[in-house]
């Protein structure tokens, strides 16, 4: 039985050194590609696709919150990264190298795409001096990014202070403040647009002519009467 028992030990062991040679190979013969996606900025990109073309295969990932990616298990050979993602063009990097036994750092820049370089820029001259500072960012394809706060975009707001605004997340404040800045840009009544030289043109009023303030007066009255309504 001794003997039996020790057969067995050397049996599994020359198995086992059989099959580690094997396994180191296995590793040893592959590589990788890791890297960051960013803006125009250098801010960090999360969401976009990461889409490797190689000589077997094509891998897609997709950056995580800190902008980064990583595929490994690569057969070493040339390989072109591209990465993607709506509202950018698409970044792409050519005869990237991948190594045995190594990740090799691709760092991909995406830039705007289909960006208009018209700016308009609408004033609304009312009944009433407004203060609301409403700041709405939109990419295509994701929610807008709403922020509020008591600074205009003058001068004295952007160089000589330090001015705050805060994120609004709460879905129906968001709907609030949109209707609002809708409301504003189609108001034709009381409405200027400032010109490519630098002059004020009045909008013509429209039929039936939008003054904003006018809507703001009207929908407030009318939930005041419903909240005091028995």
């Amino acid at each position: 039985m001794k003997h039996k028992l020790i057969c067995l030990l050397v049996l599994l062991t020359g198995l086992a050194l059989l099959g580690s040679p094997a396994t180191a190979q296995d590793i040893s013969t592959k590589g990788g590609i890791s890297g960051t996606v960013v803006d125009a900025t250098g801010a960090i990109v999360p969401g976009a696709t990461v889409t490797i073309t190689g000589p077997i295969a094509v891998r897609d990932v997709v950056s995580n919150a800190q902008g980064q990616y990583e595929v490994s298990n690569l057969i070493p050979g040339k390989y072109t990264v591209k990465a993607s993602l709506a509202g950018f063009k698409t970044a792409s990097m050519s005869d990237v190298t991948v190594y045995v036994g190594k990740m090799t750092s691709v760092r991909l820049s995406l830039s705007a795409g289909d960006v208009s370089e018209t700016i308009e820029v609408v004033s609304v001259v009312g009944r009433f001096l407004e203060h609301s500072r409403i700041y709405s960012f939109e990419r295509p394809g994701e929610e807008p990014r709403l922020y509020i706060g008591s600074a205009d975009l003058m001068p004295r707001n952007l160089y000589n202070r330090v001015e705050l605004v805060v994120p609004v997340s709460d879905p129906q404040c968001r709907a609030e403040l949109l209707d609002v800045l809708d409301r504003s840009l189609a108001d034709n009544a009381n409405a200027w647009e400032l010109s490519s030289d630098g002059e004020w043109v009045r909008r013509t009023p429209g039929d039936p002519p939008r003054a904003v303030q006018r809507e703001l007066i009207e929908r407030a009255q009318a939930r005041a009467a419903e909240s005091t309504s028995p």
